[in-house]
């Protein structure tokens, strides 16, 4: 192998190894999970916030309903200022028990899944929505 073969090789090991110590974008599949269990009031939201340490994907699944034929919202916000607010693009009038919600990508920061109302509830329902992220 030549010299300059040798430092190629060397230099792309070198940074390889850094950008692996980095903590960079995480496989889905090294996620962390979190249940969020709550009681949705009627006309109401429930907030649960947790915080992901890197860069990846996340999903939001509703794993648990006391009536498994409604559909709620979910949203995924942002902690600002002590409050949650949504972000856009990532709004699910529309979620049913048992299917993916929501998912996507999440960079490293504080979040909280959102649970609301959409306007079709008549009587509360309890749900579990079940959170994977990096």
């Amino acid at each position: 192998m030549s010299f300059r073969a040798t430092v190629g090789t060397l230099c792309f090991l070198g940074l390889a190894g850094v950008l692996g110590a980095c903590g960079g974008i995480s496989s889905p599949s090294k996620n962390q999970t979190q249940d969020f269990p709550g009681t949705l009031q009627v006309g109401g939201q429930n907030i649960h916030p947790f915080n992901t340490s890197k860069t990846g994907e996340f999903t939001f699944i509703i794993t648990d309903m006391s009536d498994r034929t409604l559909l709620i919202g979910t949203a995924l916000g942002q902690i600002i200022s002590g409050g949650c607010s949504p972000l856009q693009g990532y709004v699910q009038q529309y979620s049913r028990w048992n299917q993916q919600a929501l998912g996507g990508p999440i960079q490293k920061g504080s979040y909280c899944a959102i649970v609301f109302d959409n306007l079709t509830l008549v009587a509360p329902v309890n749900y579990t929505l079940h959170v994977s992220f990096p």
